[in-house]
């Protein structure tokens, strides 16, 4: 059964080009744009590092379109890797699913921009798809939602799920699970984590970084724990 989960199941990642200006702008202040953007870079990495350690299919889907040789650059050759296309997240996050759909067996998405997210998170969003489950959620503390699994990718279902959903809200993951249970679907859920979007959440991952393994999600440690960012925090 593990090799068969293993050797079917695709695990994708939401990514950035970590362009300062661009990304993570609620960081700012307390961090300068350039050091916002490269404390998500870091995490990132660290989720393509985590990623890199599990026998599954793997993808990345990247945005903008221009910035393919960078995300090819930081990636194995066995990524296979998409551009983003869409207005807002929910079109993002529907086009690379129905990029892969094709794929015939399930797909899972994560977010890049949740520090430490632990790989045993990942693998039971995956397990729970094959445990009689259609979709399988990752709620984020801030309302959202870090990870989506789908058992089995179409058109019709993708539409249903994200039609109407207030993204950047507290209610984005109460409207997606409100359009799975309209469109008959069931779902289960992985354990609530967050993101990092604001200073306080920084604030999150300084504190779990200092209560936990030394040896874990290096580039995060190493940038939160640098001199350039720490002293804006502290």
């Amino acid at each position: 059964m593990e090799n068969s989960i293993s050797k079917h199941t695709l695990l994708g990642i939401m990514a950035k080009y970590p362009e300062k200006g661009k990304v993570k702008t609620r960081l700012v202040p307390p961090l300068t744009p350039a050091q916002a953007a490269k404390l998500y870079e870091a995490v990132m990495l660290d989720t393509i590092n985590t990623l890199d350690r599990m026998y599954f299919k793997k993808a990345i889907f990247y945005n903008p379109q221009k910035s393919q040789a960078y995300f090819k650059d930081i990636t194995r050759p066995d990524w296979q890797l998409f551009p983003q296309k869409g207005e807002d997240l929910g079109q993002r996050l529907a086009n690379a699913l129905l990029k892969v759909k094709d794929h015939k067996f399930p797909v899972v998405i994560i977010g890049s921009d949740s520090p430490a997210l632990v790989p045993e998170y990942i693998i039971e969003a995956i397990l729970l798809l094959y445990e009689g489950n259609d979709i399988s959620l990752g709620p984020a503390e801030d309302g959202g939602f870090y990870l989506i699994g789908i058992k089995d990718v179409s058109s019709m279902l993708v539409k249903k799920i994200f039609s109407n959903i207030r993204w950047s809200t507290q209610y984005a993951m109460e409207d997606v699970v409100n359009n799975i249970k309209k469109a008959g679907k069931k779902a289960a859920y992985t354990p609530e984590w967050f993101d990092l979007d604001t200073a306080e959440d920084l604030k999150k991952t300084v504190e779990w970084f200092n209560m936990h393994d030394e040896e874990s999600f290096m580039n995060t440690r190493k940038s939160i724990f640098g001199e350039e960012i720490k002293k804006r925090y502290e």
